[in-house]
Order: structure tokens, then C-alpha cells, then sequence
């Protein structure tokens, strides 16, 4: 790392995700409805894939993998975060090496990399695809949709249903994020899936029903 100023920012993320203490993980936010269905969302996709191990980085309130845990999945936790108190205290960088050569069926990494600097995006990519064949990547919308979305209850018929669209409009993200899916042409959706497909052949994306703001890159190698 021969960049000063690279160097910075790598910290500044880095020692900002370090120096959380779990009662933020814990805060309003995260008791909205809104974000608990981003939660939801993430355990049902997982659960879908039907993973016989699941390496998840970056573990937050523990909300997703003590759930699959409970419903017994094979989770292993990764975060920088001591406090949260993971499997393994590590840079995302250092896990292979801790690891050392242990393969998961899947990696889990949700509303994780906004968090670093969007130049250490394909290295991250590549490091996670060390780890596993198939990786589950969500990822904050920087447009914003206007619409509805909720289910559609009708007899013998239950269907979640969105009505509406994406508006790019410019606005400022979150402070603790330094970019957003589409925050520009490098990180828009279509950029990111052809950097995740030189490490996985097969990827797909999409939007959560309930919570636009998330969107999922499903990847796959094999």
C-alpha cells in the first residue's frame, strides 16, 4: 500500500467499524420495521440457497446468523469488531490466512464493503471467493425508490408486489458509507456484476421487496 492517502481512508473506515460498541447495533434503527424486514429478507435468501457451511462477514447485531444458527446452519462469524463478539477479530484481508485453507459453501457479507474505500472493492471480492465457491453480497441503493411495496393477500394467493421506481436523485449518503450502488458509473449495479463475475461465473441481483434500499448480488463459481 504505497498511497498515503489510500492508507487514510482504509483507517478511517476500518477504525470506525473497530471502535462500535454493540448498544449501537442496538438502537432505533434497528427495531424499524423497515430494517427488520431487511433481516428477514437476508435469512430467507440465505436459507434458500441451502448452504452445508456459511462463513458471514461482518456480523452486526448477530440478528441473521443466530437466527440460522437456531435453525441449525453451520455459521462461522467473521468482523473487525471485537466487541460483537465474532468467531474470528479480523480485517476481511487476514481471513484466508486464518483459516488456513478452510472452505465454506457460502460466504455472507451484507451491507458490509460500503464501509471501505470502493478501490479495495475487487480485492475484497477476490479475497471472499478464496474462502468459497458462492458468495451472498447486499449492498446500499444510492437511488432512491418511490412507490409501494408490501403483500398482495387475496384468497389461496399471497404475493409481495412493488409498484413504482428508481429516481436518481442526488442526495447525500450515509456519513459512515463511502459509496452506494450507483453512487457513480465505476459502482453502478452493471459495473459490479462484471467485477464479481471474474471470480463467479454466475451472478444475479436484485432489489429486496420490502426494503429497496438493499440490493443482493447472488454469486456462484460452479
Amino acid at each position: 500500500m504505497a498511497q498515503v492517502q489510500k492508507l487514510g481512508s482504509i483507517s478511517r473506515g476500518a477504525e470506525r467499524e473497530r471502535a462500535l460498541k454493540r448498544p449501537e447495533y442496538f438502537s432505533n434503527h434497528y427495531f424499524s420495521m423497515v430494517q427488520l424486514t431487511s433481516h428477514a429478507q437476508q435469512i430467507h435468501d440465505i436459507n434458500a440457497l441451502n448452504p452445508v457451511s456459511v462463513l458471514e462477514i461482518g456480523i452486526g447485531n448477530g440478528f441473521t446468523s443466530s437466527f440460522l444458527r437456531l435453525a441449525g446452519h453451520d455459521i462461522t462469524t467473521a468482523d473487525i469488531n471485537d466487541d460483537l463478539e465474532p468467531d474470528y477479530v479480523a480485517p476481511l484481508a487476514e481471513l484466508p490466512g486464518l483459516m488456513k485453507g478452510r472452505q465454506f459453501d457460502l460466504v455472507a457479507c451484507c451491507e458490509v464493503l460500503e464501509h471501505m474505500p470502493w478501490d479495495e472493492f475487487e480485492n475484497s471480492i477476490s479475497t471472499m471467493r478464496q474462502l468459497s465457491p458462492r458468495l451472498y453480497l447486499t449492498l446500499p441503493n444510492y437511488a432512491k425508490f418511490f412507490g409501494f411495496s408490501g403483500f398482495l393477500d387475496i384468497p389461496r394467493i399471497r404475493r409481495l408486489m412493488n409498484v413504482g421506481a428508481y429516481l436518481p436523485i442526488p442526495r447525500k449518503i450515509s456519513p459512515e458509507h463511502f459509496w452506494e450502488v450507483g453512487t457513480s458509473r465505476e459502482n453502478s449495479a452493471r459495473a459490479i456484476k462484471a467485477i464479481l463475475r471474474r471470480y463467479y461465473p454466475r451472478v444475479r441481483d436484485y432489489s429486496y421487496r420490502l426494503n429497496r434500499y438493499h440490493h443482493a448480488f447472488v454469486c456462484e463459481s460452479d
